[in-house]
C-alpha cells in the first residue's frame, strides 16, 4: 500500500475493505487555510516519497548539458515557496544569505543548481524550512482575510488574495513533482543502459 493510500481515513459507514482518501485539514488553523495547507502538505509528502530513494549521483544528474537536475528542482520548489510567503504574503524582503541558500539570488524564476556536495538531507531541510514558514504565516488568517485580494502582484497592476498564493504554491509544487518523477524514471532507465550510477 502506498503512503498516499495509508493516509486515507476510514469513514464510519464505509463498506468493509473500502478506503476513502480525503484531504486532511491542518489542525489548529481556520477552516479554509487548514484545508489548503492540508492539500499542500499532501502534495509535499508525495514529492518527498518520490525522491526518498535517490542517490546523490541521481539527484545531481543532468540528462543533457544545461538541463535541470532533480536537486536543482527541489531547491527551486523550496525557494519559490519561501519567496511567495516572505516577499508577497508578508511583504518582507529576503536577506542576501537566505536568497543565496534557496537559489533566489537571481529571482524566483531562475533555477540554479545547489552545491554539488548537497545531498537529500540538505535539500529536504530547505523544503521543511520553507513549508514551516508557510504554515506559520497562514495560521493567523481567518477565512475572510484569506480570501481578501489585498496583496500586490509582484509585477504590479493587480492584487491577489492569500488564498491565491496557496493555490499557486500547490500548482507549482504539483507541476515540478511530476517533472521530478519523470526525470527519476529517465535517469534510472539511462543508468540501466550505461551502467549503475552513471550520471
Amino acid at each position: 500500500m502506498s503512503e498516499t493510500e495509508k493516509r486515507g481515513r476510514p469513514a464510519p459507514d464505509k463498506p468493509a475493505g473500502a478506503v476513502f482518501v480525503t484531504v486532511q485539514p491542518l489542525a489548529g488553523d481556520a477552516p479554509l487555510a487548514a484545508r489548503w495547507l492540508g492539500a499542500l502538505g499532501e502534495s509535499r509528502r508525495d514529492l518527498v516519497e518520490t525522491v526518498a530513494d535517490l542517490t546523490d549521483v541521481e539527484l545531481h544528474a543532468a540528462l543533457v548539458p544545461g538541463a535541470h537536475s532533480i536537486a536543482a528542482l527541489l531547491r527551486h520548489v523550496a525557494g519559490v515557496e519561501l519567496w511567495w510567503v516572505r516577499t508577497v504574503l508578508l511583504q518582507s524582503p529576503l536577506d542576501p544569505g537566505t536568497a543565496e541558500r534557496f537559489g533566489l539570488s537571481q529571482g524566483p524564476g531562475t533555477i540554479l543548481p545547489p552545491p554539488r556536495e548537497w545531498g537529500l538531507p540538505q535539500l529536504l531541510a530547505l523544503l521543511d524550512e520553507a513549508h514551516g514558514e508557510t504554515c506559520l504565516a497562514f495560521r493567523g488568517l481567518d477565512d475572510v482575510a484569506l480570501q481578501r485580494p489585498d496583496r500586490p502582484w509582484p509585477g504590479g497592476g493587480r492584487a491577489i488574495s492569500p488564498e491565491w498564493i496557496l493555490y499557486n504554491l500547490l500548482d507549482h509544487l504539483a507541476n515540478h513533482r511530476g517533472q521530478i518523477a519523470m526525470l527519476k524514471r529517465l535517469i534510472r532507465h539511462r543508468g540501466g543502459e550505461t551502467g549503475p550510477g552513471t550520471p
